[in-house]
């Protein structure tokens, strides 16, 4: 099994709401895009969230994400998995978050995408004392994932949870 490397994190000074995954997949890696995998539900719960039509290309996904002041990264920045299964990961290594909210102190929320993320979130960053101080409100999100698994709601319980959090 070889090590999986992340994606660098999608943000900047208009930045407010942080949104993490656990790492990209298969697809979103080849495609250097987050979520990529057509499956996924991730565009789509935000195009229904801000009721704005989704465009076609990443530079039109990334477009409302800038205009809505989020960000996108992963807990990890690399683990060891086979295929893009969070359940498959194992030597997991976290993103420096530290750094990050140095760099963006604008940055005021943070909701995880799956159970899985917040999970390492709370192992590996959580206790660290500069996040502490940060006074970040953090919140569990369910998973934009379309693949059916114990912890998949439907697109409408999703779609509420993930309103409330992005706009309340």
């Amino acid at each position: 099994m070889a090590e999986t490397t992340g994606l660098p994190p999608v943000v900047d000074e208009e930045s407010r709401v942080l949104i993490l995954g656990t790492l990209p997949g298969a697809e979103s890696l080849r495609r250097q895009q987050y979520y990529s995998d057509r499956r996924n539900q991730f565009w789509a719960l935000l195009g229904r969230v801000f009721e704005e039509p989704i465009g076609p290309g990443y530079p039109d996904r990334l477009a409302l994400l800038r205009e809505h002041g989020i960000a996108v990264w992963d807990v990890l920045r690399s683990a060891v998995r086979t295929g893009s299964s969070d359940a498959a990961i194992t030597h997991a290594e976290p993103n420096d978050f530290e750094g990050l909210f140095r760099a963006f102190p604008g940055l005021r929320r943070v909701g995880f995408n799956g159970t899985k993320a917040e999970r390492l979130w709370r192992r590996h960053i959580a206790p660290s004392r500069v996040i502490a101080d940060a006074d970040v409100a953090v919140r569990g999100l369910p998973s934009s994932s379309g693949t059916p698994g114990r912890n998949v709601f439907p697109f409408d319980e999703k779609l509420a949870r993930w309103r409330a959090f992005l706009r309340p």
